[in-house]
């Protein structure tokens, strides 16, 4: 497919008064005993950096708004699509945002995810559809798509039976193995396995772990074999405030600092020691209007997952309530995090071993990340009000 040319908040608490998701509203400046010296300045209204595309007319069709986007090859023939899903449909585009194939949907599109599982170059979808404001009557569902023939082929790996219809995430958990949160009900989430084999998807179960919206998985200790990282909005009781831990297989934690609860995520080995470093979104409190602050903070592990402890250091307070979603890209030769918050959208970077950010984009809706120009480095694209695919070539500086 040549062309010519990765909730806001998680299903969290929404059914609670006191431990509920965010809605937008404008960021909150921090009380000045939390005042950090690394908060960041608000954003710029102008001029946007780097270079556009508009793809708000791509987007949203018909009375609807695209709510989640990915960008991955689907073919593989080297060149990536873009895919967005509103209510009614998914819809796969070419990179100049002109139409490939689309399905139409049922239920309500929580969570989305493109990789490449099966290892056959070419990248699934897997998405997690529950209860939204257009399908009330829509279950947990987790389903994977493949691109064959031209056309979009669905597949139902789970149904999960709950009494709460919320997926929270869908992780990469190992070749052919991927990682579900959903709610079991009101506050527990359940994590489960669920690998492809010869007879289809098989299930498994890891834990059920109160508000357990959050994982990620990575090699902290450079031993070769990964651990699973877990990231809660709030605590094991009702106003506790949220954590962050390695979760063992016998279901042993070893905690790591946090400022309260996370709202995002990943592991990634930026200094090539094969060491994964832990980004989180954390910062986040029930009275998130008053206290929540949406901070970024990199966690490295010294020494062995057993014995050694966790280090951590905030890369930037950014001036609003949350950092909801963390993506890895690379942007004019740079390892970088592109970030999704409340209220804006940055990307940061190190510059001789400092971090530095750029507001990239306003309130979101989603972001991914890939490569769609087939040059070295990746592109961002946004689904938002005004919906944009963003070169930021030469802007991180």
């Amino acid at each position: 497919m040549k062309h010519a040319w990765l909730a806001l908040a998680l299903a969290a608490c929404q059914n609670t008064k006191q431990e509920s998701p965010p809605q937008q509203q404008p960021p909150q400046q921090p009380s000045q005993q939390e005042n950090s010296s690394q908060m960041a300045p608000q954003p710029p209204s102008a001029p946007s950096p780097g270079s556009r595309t508009d793809l708000t007319n791509a987007f949203d069709r018909d009375g609807g708004k695209s709510t989640r986007i990915a960008v991955a090859d689907l073919d593989g023939d080297g060149d990536r699509e873009i895919v967005a899903i509103d209510a009614k449909m998914i819809r796969v585009l070419d990179a100049t945002g002109r139409d490939v194939t689309s399905l139409p949907v049922v239920d309500g599109i929580q969570q989305l995810l493109a990789a490449d599982l099966d290892g056959d170059k070419r990248a699934e979808l897997y998405a997690g559809w529950g209860q939204t404001r257009d399908h009330m009557d829509s279950v947990a569902k987790i389903t994977t798509y493949r691109f064959e023939k031209g056309k979009l082929v669905e597949e139902v790996i789970a149904t999960p039976a709950t009494s709460r219809q919320d997926v929270t995430s869908l992780t990469v958990y190992g070749p052919s193995e991927l990682l579900v949160g959903y709610f079991d009900s009101k506050y527990m989430v359940t994590s489960m396995v669920a690998t492809k084999g010869a007879k289809g998807w098989t299930t498994k179960t890891i834990a059920s772990i109160r508000l357990a919206a959050n994982y990620a998985r990575g090699d902290l200790d450079g031993d070769g074999k990964p651990e699973l990282v877990v990231g809660r909005v709030y605590g094991d009781e009702m106003g506790v405030q949220g954590d962050a831990f390695v979760l063992a297989a016998d279901g042993t934690r070893k905690m790591i600092p946090s400022t309260r609860g996370l709202r995002s995520v990943i592991t990634l080995d930026t200094d090539g020691d094969k060491r994964a470093e832990i980004f989180m979104g954390d910062g986040w409190h029930n009275n998130y209007a008053k206290e929540a602050h949406g901070l970024l903070t990199t966690v490295k592990l010294d020494g062995t997952l057993a014995t050694g402890t966790f280090t951590s250091a905030l890369i930037e307070d950014t001036g609003q309530y949350e950092v909801s979603k963390i993506l890895p890209a690379t942007i004019d030769g740079k390892l970088a995090l592109v970030t999704q918050g409340n209220s804006f959208a940055k990307v940061f970077w190190r510059d001789n071993g400092a971090w530095k950010s750029l507001t990239y984009a306003g309130v979101t809706r989603d972001i991914a990340v890939g490569d769609l120009d087939g040059k070295p480095g990746d592109e961002i694209v946004i689904a938002a009000d005004k919906s944009e695919l963003i070169d930021l070539t030469g802007a991180l500086r």
